[in-house]
């Protein structure tokens, strides 16, 4: 089991931050084109689109595994 938790938290980790950095990255072209004209524009993919906080909560969860792994 600590094999899982040692896994999960790799994986989530740099999957919050991925995630973080991707929809920032869309919230400025999406207002980049915006700028230019194309105004019924939704750059943000489903799964990566508005709750901002579930970076973050990625992030958490694969410190909490990795510390989980750890502590165990």
């Amino acid at each position: 089991m600590k094999t899982v938790y040692l896994i999960m938290g790799i994986i989530l980790v740099p999957f919050g931050i991925t995630m973080i950095y991707v929809n920032d990255y869309l919230g400025r072209k999406q207002e980049e084109l915006r700028r230019q004209g194309f105004k019924d524009l939704n750059l943000f993919w489903p799964f990566w689109s508005r709750p901002r906080w579930s970076g973050p909560v990625f992030i958490c969860a694969g410190l909490f595994f990795l510390l989980f792994y750890f502590l165990k």
